[in-house]
């Protein structure tokens, strides 16, 4: 756990050591480079209070930069996400397949449907009519546009045997 907390992290730029406490963790080969050196840690006196009033500032600041550092992470990977990502939009009255649970096994999901959807709600949520007036708001992730099969009219099946009789004769 020492490694850890030691370890600074790519999101914060700093230490979960320095977050909590506002100072770099003493660790054995730091003091030794201190014994070495002949360093000296600061050895003015302070007041309670005022170590207090500069644990807070140093804390502060750090906090300040941590959040710097990870509202830069969150662009980069935002971005990152963002450059296979696709938006999808349905309308209202369109249909839609869901993704549920199977009835014999909760892990196992399968595509139902097909369903209305009546609203939508934010960006990315949609209220689908469910059977029997039931209606449930999914995300988009759950939810495939369906498109209905148009049956064939009496007039492509003249055509279609048309087309057979042609290409048959032109074989012979």
């Amino acid at each position: 756990m020492f490694a850890v907390r030691d370890t600074p992290q790519d999101s914060t730029g700093f230490t979960t050591f320095e977050l909590i406490y506002g100072r770099s963790v003493r660790t054995p080969m730091s003091l030794l480079r201190m014994l070495w050196t002949e360093e000296e840690d600061d050895s003015e006196v302070k007041t309670a209070h005022q170590y207090v009033l500069d644990l807070r500032e140093r804390l502060e600041e750090t906090c300040q930069l941590a959040q710097q550092e990870l509202s830069k992470m969150q662009t980069r990977n935002q971005n990152y996400y963002n450059q296979h990502a696709r938006s999808r939009h349905l309308c209202v009255g369109d249909s839609v397949l869901l993704l549920l649970p199977t009835q014999h096994n909760k892990l196992t999901l399968a595509w139902r449907g097909p369903y209305k959807v009546i609203g939508k709600i934010g960006h990315v949520d949609y209220r689908v009519e469910l059977e029997r007036g039931k209606v449930k708001t999914y995300h988009i992730n759950m939810l495939k546009q369906y498109f209905h099969r148009h049956e064939q009219n009496p007039d492509s099946n003249e055509k279609d045997s048309q087309m057979k009789a042609f290409l048959s004769k032109q074989q012979q």
